[in-house]
């Protein structure tokens, strides 16, 4: 079959590093079109990339003209089946959920907070494609549920299928660990806690730092890796906590710090299946997070992570300290969270899964 794809951006440094990965799965049987912004070359063969043009600095204006250009380019190319996100083009025949801005915005109103203008529209574009998709994948329980409540989507519609990850990229010998703790500056006695995100606020990263006066560890570290702000760094000094906390920016190298770190912690706001937390549990880290879309599909509490039913410091701090005290409940829970990766949530199950819903809607 010919596959058309739009993906805004294709790169490995982004969260749509998914799609590259599992292209070599889909190019077994079918020539892909990937349609997007801007992407990493890649040598796999029968896979085409096409230029897509941005412009415009301005969210909601980006998505708009991305959705049009992407159509107008793609409406004589006759392919069998078209895959994008709901904003990124007009009327694919499969929709692939990873957010929901609704659901999102309602979540925001909910706590008192005002919508962006690309947050007010955005979700009638997200409606118009998804009412116009054959199928829809949502890439949690969380994001099913949200379409079906607020774009009134017929159940048998939606196929749940999560975000996956390459367990072999997060998979580091005891030696390579000891290694990359020196490169870093980072002893073997550190206890180093994990957040990984760039939009802070809505991550939850303030409750984690506030968490930190609490945690009885005096060689606890914690590494921020992705985003990095003024707000955040004020917290930090009046906590006293500038000798405990690193702003790593945004980093390339996220499995290494996996590597280095003893528990990952994401006390998210909300989330459509965050790549983090499967990144974590890949490296074998306990995940401390927040019940949220795919937090609650992934963590099984007490088994391999902790999932918190409410947002606070003080609930955070003990997981923490339980964790730290106790190296044999830590490394077990980090292997069982390896192990449930390996079960559920490698490229190799996921792509297959998301083949086979192209596979049918392309043989329809």
């Amino acid at each position: 079959m010919k596959i058309g794809i739009v993906i805004k951006h294709c790169c490995w440094s982004l969260s749509s590093n998914f799609l590259l990965e599992m292209l070599p799965y889909f190019t077994k049987k079918h020539d892909i079109h990937i349609f997007a912004g801007k992407w990493d070359k890649t040598n796999i063969k029968r896979v085409h990339f096409h230029k897509v043009p941005v412009f415009f600095s301005n969210f909601f204006l980006q998505e708009i003209f991305f959705s049009i250009a992407s159509t107008i380019i793609m409406k004589n190319q006759n392919f069998d089946v078209t895959l994008a996100q709901p904003t990124r083009y007009l009327s694919p025949d499969i929709s692939l959920m990873q957010f929901c801005y609704k659901g999102w915005g309602e979540y925001k109103k909910k706590m008192g907070l005002k919508l962006t203008f690309a947050e007010r529209l955005s979700p009638t574009i997200e409606k118009y494609n998804l009412k116009k998709a054959k199928k829809i994948i949502a890439t949690s329980e969380g994001i099913k549920r949200e379409a079906m409540k607020f774009y009134q989507i017929p159940e048998d519609k939606i196929t749940v299928i999560p975000n996956g990850v390459n367990p072999d990229k997060f998979l580091f010998t005891k030696r390579e660990k000891i290694r990359l703790r020196e490169k870093f500056g980072f002893s073997k006695d550190d206890k180093i806690l994990l957040f990984v995100g760039r939009n802070l606020k809505r991550k939850g990263l303030e409750y984690v730092l506030k968490a930190l006066p609490l945690v009885k560890e005096k060689n606890m570290k914690l590494i921020i890796c992705g985003g990095d702000d003024e707000y955040h760094r004020k917290i930090v000094r009046k906590l006293n906590q500038e000798n405990r906390v690193i702003f790593a920016g945004d980093v390339k190298n996220v499995p290494e710090y996996c590597a280095i770190s003893n528990i990952f912690v994401f006390p998210t706001f909300y989330e459509g299946f965050s790549f983090a937390t499967l990144e974590a549990a890949a490296s074998g880290l306990p995940v401390i997070a927040t019940v949220a879309n795919g937090t609650e599909d992934l963590i099984e509490n007490g088994k391999n992570g902790f999932l918190l039913k409410t947002r606070s410091s003080e609930a955070i701090a003990n997981k923490i300290n339980l964790l730290l005290e106790n190296d044999n409940l830590r490394i077990k829970m980090g292997k069982n969270a390896r192990n449930t990766i390996l079960e559920k949530y490698s490229f190799d199950k996921i792509a297959k899964q998301i083949l086979k819903v192209i596979e049918e809607v392309g043989a329809a």
